[in-house]
């Protein structure tokens, strides 16, 4: 599990350093965004990134972590579960993890606040 851990510290500074280049690696083919029950297509998304991150206005609020807990659902695959938060949001989370090729690779955020 710490694998696992490690990837998913790699996965979340790749995303508020705007290295889309780096999500596109730790993230599968099908990973999808699911906030509030709208999806985010992922080429718009990785594009939004680089725009952001090209014209130095990439600067996603850096929210805090608790209540995290990792849920084994098989040798290959865990469900990530928590709450997100900063002084003016909270959010719940769901992560989906798959070990494909040798690594950890993100297949899906689910988003809820």
């Amino acid at each position: 599990m710490q694998a696992l851990k490690n990837t998913r510290n790699q996965w979340i500074e790749a995303y508020y350093s705007g290295n889309h280049a780096l999500l596109e690696m730790l993230e599968t083919d099908e990973f999808f965004v699911q906030e509030n029950n709208r999806m985010a297509n992922n080429d718009l998304r990785y594009q939004q990134i680089k725009n952001l991150v090209k014209r130095g206005k990439w600067q996603p609020e850096r929210l805090l972590e608790k209540d995290l807990q990792f849920h084994q659902l098989s040798a290959t695959e865990y469900r990530v579960t928590g709450i997100v938060y900063s002084t003016s949001i909270q959010i719940s989370i769901e992560e989906k993890w798959l070990f494909e090729n040798g690594q950890w690779r993100a297949a899906s955020l689910i988003m809820t606040a």
